[in-house]
């Protein structure tokens, strides 16, 4: 069993992790309405070779549910890592967990990243959820709509054991995080998803540590140009047919990448991936 700890950000929320295993560390990062568990199909894979620290980012999972959540996230995954004395780990995530840990590596936070399934680039999701607003925002329709958004992006393909756990997880998520996280789509507001959008490429065009981004969804025509020419050392892989939740769909094949990437960044045991004493 994963042994469960809690620590507080500079701004006061309590976060809840886990840390498991030997080896390299390896901090992970759950997409939005999902929480740290989420990961086990992978984790426990590799728990032999990896210490895995799993985080409930705030307003998911064990974690106090306190704004602000949308530039608050950062500070959630920066308050872990000083609390298990690591220096710039490596780090998976997905979906939401992707943008905070790709805004972290652009400030020095983090060393490696893993970036599953999020575009840096928001045409394509804003087109998808734009439209919902109304439902989102009315508390007697979120739970319907949040889930109709998730089975747009693929989870009908999560295997049928894991699927009543995301779709109940899904139903109950936290409506303040989603309109808080999504407000400028919401809103329409296309300054500020540009805003945005430009802030995201900054990071990803900073970022000088080893970055894989693994795709699965459609993403807008001239996206993987876009990405190649904004970070040429970064690597862009496109595995179609396996859906938002690619690493619940395939988990052999993203635990065998992940353990390939992790031996690429030149780590294996050394280096800045900290393990306990």
């Amino acid at each position: 069993m994963a042994s469960e700890n809690f620590t507080l950000t500079e701004d006061g929320v309590e976060i809840a992790f886990d840390d498991r295993g030997r080896g390299p560390a390896v901090i992970w990062l759950h997409g939005i309405t999902d929480d740290r568990t989420f990961w086990t199909p992978v984790t426990s894979r590799l728990v032999d070779q990896l210490r895995c620290i799993r985080i409930d980012l705030r307003g998911h999972g064990r974690s106090a549910s306190q704004g602000p959540y949308s530039t608050g996230f950062v500070s959630d995954l920066a308050a872990v890592i000083r609390a298990t004395g690591l220096r710039a780990p490596l780090v998976v995530g997905h979906s939401l967990g992707g943008v905070v840990a790709t805004i972290a590596a652009a400030a020095g936070v983090t060393g490696p990243v893993v970036c599953v399934d999020q575009p840096l680039k928001l045409a394509t999701f804003a087109k998808l959820i734009r439209g919902h607003a109304p439902r989102l925002r009315d508390p007697a329709t979120y739970a319907d709509t949040i889930l109709e958004e998730k089975l747009a992006l693929g989870m009908g393909l999560v295997p049928a054991a894991l699927l009543p756990d995301l779709e109940s997880r899904t139903r109950a998520s936290n409506q303040e995080v989603i309109l808080d996280v999504w407000r400028p789509i919401l809103d329409d507001d296309l300054a500020e998803v540009a805003a945005t959008e430009r802030t995201l490429a900054e990071a990803l065009g900073s970022i000088d540590v080893p970055y894989l981004a693994l795709h699965s969804t459609p993403l807008e025509d001239g996206y993987e140009e876009w990405f190649r020419t904004v970070n040429p050392s970064a690597t862009f892989e496109f595995w179609p047919k396996l859906g938002h939740w690619l690493y619940l769909v395939d988990p052999g094949r993203f635990v065998d990448r992940i353990q390939r990437f992790v031996e690429a960044s030149g780590y294996g045991g050394h280096g800045n991936l900290s393990s306990p004493p």
